[in-house]
């Protein structure tokens, strides 16, 4: 796609170059012209047209080479200026349609999924991520949705679809939804490596513009490719003014060959319209529990230690977010108790939470799992002997408890 304003821009600097070493040439000429002179001790008009007459060839062969050396060094200037304003220009060249290739990504850092944070073994979840990875019986891949409560894994499904869908050769790319700024900056980058220029983008007027000019571009990208849109918990945030999420025109929208995963504690199907999948996520099974919580101990493998683990986790009502902190607690080397001591913890501490101001919850309440987790585990770095008497729990629920900002640092192999 030929942009107007830089074919004049590179017209105008042709123009300029050409004149300035056409100046430069007949200027060097006559140099040379009185250096022969002065040394042979000829007259010759001051122009040096007698020396240009006496010896045409070296004179041609010393302007042809001066135009050449300076053609070079003025095409080198102008490529590296555009590479700086548009990088897809650096290896164009002079092909006119090499700002729209879009063979190969280029990679920005901004979208890389972060499959580092990932655990090694993602246990009990592997039919969501093929489910999530397959393709559509008919038209484009809808959008998928794995929406659940805070803990119960949706960002560790979606960085176990992304490793599996790059191992296969798909490109795979990676959107924070958290608010606003940090999904416009993202998207917009992930535009620019399916190959938008970057004016095009730096012209879009509004958000919802941008989205259209994202999801253009989107849907010229061959082959397979993987967009994930994480903690989109706001759904407002992915419909800019105008726009609709449920309507197709909003930030989520199903594109070409790719796939989009959408992660969200938002289990509404209404909200995220027809044409998406909403794949719910709960709790983990008794077995992959168990699995996972002696992965996080280093324990793996023990098959005696299973009878206390399934208790433990089932106690923890199976919740990733949960197990997860159980297990690093317990194979941490901090820890004074085993497992089964550790089942008797949580019962006691579960019971103490009513009394500090958690009335409301049930015995199998995550939240009320997660913050027993949570005592316990901070009980161990008290510097004193018995439980800290100023429970987390009072300090994290009037920030508007399990979700709010108090336990919203999770880390990203158990949310």
């Amino acid at each position: 796609m030929a942009v107007p304003g830089r074919r004049r821009w590179s017209a105008s600097f042709a123009a300029v170059v050409s004149a300035a070493v056409l100046t430069l040439g007949v200027v060097v000429t006559q140099v040379v012209a009185l250096a022969v002179n002065a040394a042979s001790d000829q007259q010759a008009w001051w122009w040096g047209l007698d020396v240009i007459r006496r010896y045409p060839f070296p004179s041609l062969l010393v302007g042809a080479v001066l135009l050449v050396v300076l053609s070079a060094v003025a095409l080198s200037v102008q490529r590296s200026r555009a590479a700086r304003t548009d990088p897809s220009q650096a290896d164009a060249g002079a092909d006119p349609g090499a700002a729209v290739r879009i063979e190969q990504p280029r990679r920005t850092g901004v979208v890389d999924a972060p499959i580092g944070e990932l655990p090694t073994v993602v246990r009990g979840r592997d039919d969501v991520v093929v489910d999530l990875l397959a393709p559509s019986a008919a038209g484009p891949s809808p959008v998928r949705v794995v929406a659940g409560l805070g803990g119960c894994g949706k960002t560790t499904v979606a960085l176990a679809a992304a490793r599996a869908a790059r191992a296969d050769g798909w490109r795979v790319w990676w959107v924070s939804a958290v608010d606003g700024t940090a999904l416009v900056a993202g998207m917009s980058a992930v535009a620019r490596e399916a190959g938008a220029p970057a004016e095009e983008v730096a012209a879009a007027g509004s958000d919802v513009a941008l989205a259209g000019l994202v999801w253009r571009w989107l849907e010229r990208v061959p082959g397979r490719w993987l967009l994930v849109i994480d903690n989109a918990d706001d759904p407002a945030v992915l419909a800019p003014a105008g726009a609709s999420v449920a309507g197709g025109t909003g930030w989520v929208r199903p594109a070409g060959s790719g796939t989009v995963v959408v992660t969200s504690r938002v289990t509404d199907a209404r909200v995220w319209g027809h044409r998406a999948g909403l794949v719910p996520l709960g709790e983990l099974d008794e077995r992959s529990a168990a699995l996972m919580l002696l992965d996080r101990m280093g324990r793996a493998g023990e098959a005696e230690l299973m009878p206390a683990a399934v208790a433990v986790a089932d106690r923890l009502g199976r919740l990733p977010l949960a197990v997860h902190l159980a297990g690093s607690y317990l194979g941490s080397g901090v820890a004074e108790v085993g497992l089964a001591a550790y089942l008797d913890l949580l019962a006691a501490r579960s019971v103490g939470l009513v009394d500090e101001g958690a009335p409301g919850w049930g015995t199998r309440d995550p939240r009320r799992q997660v913050l027993s987790t949570w005592e316990i585990s901070l009980d161990a770095l008290a510097p004193g002997p018995g439980p800290r008497p100023d429970g987390v729990a009072g300090a994290v629920l009037p920030g508007g408890g399990f979700g709010g900002a108090g336990v919203d640092a999770r880390p990203a192999g158990a949310r």
